[in-house]
């Protein structure tokens, strides 16, 4: 344990901490002060970039013990120094510093109603996770599909975020939207669906960022029959799209679906 009793700007905690450039790392540490305060800390090094190794970061401490981690990937290959400093007047407590290597290559960070996962590498990455978890829902997108999950994929240099628990109860299926024909298309294509009740229904069309690309239908329809409707691959302006990967998506008061279509020009 560490502590300073006076003000200023003083190192608190230094050792020879070694760091590969481009690595992931953790430096994880326990702090308190006597009142609310800023702590400064950086990583330097003579084999890193204007020998910083991790640029300067602060905390906010308060009269508590708690637990701060910061994931970096490092600026250059040496043995580096770990300083902590204060520059107002207190008393500063610090515990347990440690840096740990590789812990940053995947990042979780867990909140009361969810958890934050973080992908640093150039590799997807299948998460096991340790109770269910419910993705974000927006429409238009199969990623964020609401879906409820124990195992999440993290893409390479991309993250996720998921709600803590199940969604409730699934209701009965109301409907089902069928997979589009033909499936590659050019240069239109029928995209049909069923109703188990009369309902109003929407069925439009989304890019993969989920931007609204055209809405074919916007109507009440009548239950226990086959619709079809038909794309011709432009948008609300009348305008031809691009070739790619396109998402159907119905939405009615009782259910929901996305289908994937691909436009080959």
């Amino acid at each position: 344990m560490h502590a300073l009793e006076q003000g200023g700007e003083f190192k608190l905690w230094q050792s020879n901490l070694p760091v590969v450039e481009g690595e992931g790392y953790i430096l994880r540490f326990w702090a308190r002060a006597s009142r609310a305060l800023d702590l400064h800390f950086h990583l330097y090094g003579e084999g890193c970039p204007r020998n910083i190794c991790l640029e300067e970061k602060v905390v906010r401490l308060d009269a508590a013990w708690q637990e701060y981690e910061v994931p970096f990937f490092a600026a250059g290959t040496s043995a580096s120094g770990l300083n902590l400093f204060v520059r107002d007047a207190g008393s500063v407590w610090i515990d347990d510093v440690s840096l740990r290597a590789g812990d940053s290559s995947v990042y979780r960070r867990d909140f009361e109603n969810g958890t934050v996962l973080l992908n640093y590498t150039d590799t997807t990455h299948a998460l096991q996770l340790d109770a269910t978890y419910r993705r974000l829902d927006i429409p238009g997108s199969t990623v964020f599909d609401g879906a409820t999950v124990t195992v999440e994929s993290v893409p390479a240099w991309d993250g996720r975020i998921l709600l803590r628990g199940s969604a409730g109860v699934p209701r009965a299926r109301r409907g089902d939207l069928h997979q589009n024909e033909p499936n590659p298309f050019n240069p239109s294509t029928r995209i049909r669906f069923e109703l188990v009740e009369s309902e109003h229904v929407r069925l439009a069309v989304y890019d993969t960022r989920g931007r609204l690309v055209r809405v074919l239908l916007d109507r009440a329809l009548p239950a226990d029959q086959e619709h079809t409707v038909s794309w011709d691959g432009t948008d609300r302006f009348a305008k031809p799209v691009r070739s790619g990967t396109y998402i159907c998506r119905i939405d009615t008061p009782s259910f929901r679906e996305a289908r994937k279509m691909t436009l080959l020009r």
